[in-house]
């Protein structure tokens, strides 16, 4: 759909002159293509996703959700939300990211993405839905081998850590929480006043181990950050149980992530450049190769064996 005509089927939007409006394409969005609307002097962020259901996605849900963490300020609600196509409207909210220049996570932003995530996690009512991470990753491989059989041979040795893994969190499960389940860096928006977390696509109960995996691995911390954020997270002092979890966690996040990307490409379903998606992959194969070769892989590997 065009994009005028895509803004026509906004009730907010649709007695709008297309001439008064102006727009531009906001770079950044993986599942979505998103635009800078401005009408009548305001700011307004119009969303038409191009991700299908197959990438795990629930809009009720995301609907629900993210409503319900507008109401504790950790986000902007929706002006407009289509529950059956995923498009909406939502205030602009000037704001940057949590990284420099060289995409890089600066220090002093660590206590407040700790502090928005521990606020997430605390919320006293649940989410609309349940996470299961492990399922979402048999769903994946399901759908790649749909189109691409034996097309992730090399991701074999991690798709069995997984599975190790998974026994591991079966056996140690937590209460669930409302959880983000994809705290990118990407999706922290710094503004003057407060920190928002973008994108509560994948949002659901879960453990929030997973949350502060996922910033750690995909923020790549490096081991100060890494101690700093999870001070900063577990004031009190951080459990073994936890810190257990968000180690045999990490290798995970990254896998979900290399899933993903491989599924879009098998499907030339491409939110972006496919040049784009191959440099992705590219460099989570290459943090993927330097896990297995650190010191912390063969820890979690003598730690699974071991239970």
């Amino acid at each position: 759909m065009d994009l005028p005509s895509l803004i026509k089927t906004i009730p907010q939007l649709k007695d709008v002159a297309i001439a008064t409006l102006s727009w531009e394409t906001i770079d950044g969005g993986w599942s979505n293509h998103n635009y800078l609307l401005i009408v009548n002097g305001k700011k307004f962020v119009l969303r038409e996703p191009v991700a299908s259901n197959e990438e795990g996605i629930n809009r009720e849900a995301e609907l629900f959700n993210t409503q319900h963490a507008a109401n504790a300020g950790l986000c902007y609600p929706f002006i407009y939300f289509d529950a059956n196509s995923g498009i909406s409207l939502r205030e602009y909210v000037e704001g940057h990211p949590p990284t420099d220049e060289n995409e890089t996570i600066t220090p002093h932003t660590l206590q407040e993405i700790a502090a928005t995530l521990k606020c997430l996690h605390a919320l006293p009512a649940h989410f609309f839905n349940a996470t299961n991470h492990f399922l979402l990753i048999e769903k994946t491989i399901q759908y790649i081998q749909r189109y691409a059989p034996n097309s992730l041979d090399e991701y074999a040795h991690l798709l069995a850590e997984s599975s190790k893994v998974k026994k591991y969190i079966d056996t140690h499960a937590v209460q669930s929480v409302p959880c983000h389940n994809d705290p990118n860096p990407r999706n922290f928006l710094f503004t003057q006043n407060k920190v928002f977390l973008l994108d509560w696509e994948y949002s659901g109960n879960g453990d929030p181990a997973w949350d502060i995996a996922y910033f750690i691995a995909h923020g790549n911390l490096d081991e100060t950050s890494e101690k700093k954020f999870l001070n900063h997270y577990f004031s009190s002092g951080i459990l073994a149980n936890d810190y257990d979890r968000i180690v045999v966690y990490k290798p995970i996040t990254l896998l979900i992530f290399a899933l993903w990307i491989r599924l879009q490409r098998v499907k030339k379903h491409w939110p972006v450049t496919e040049n784009e998606l191959i440099y992705w992959e590219e460099t989570l194969h290459q943090e993927i190769a330097a896990y297995f070769a650190s010191e912390q892989h063969q820890k979690v590997i003598r730690f699974l064996e071991g239970i």
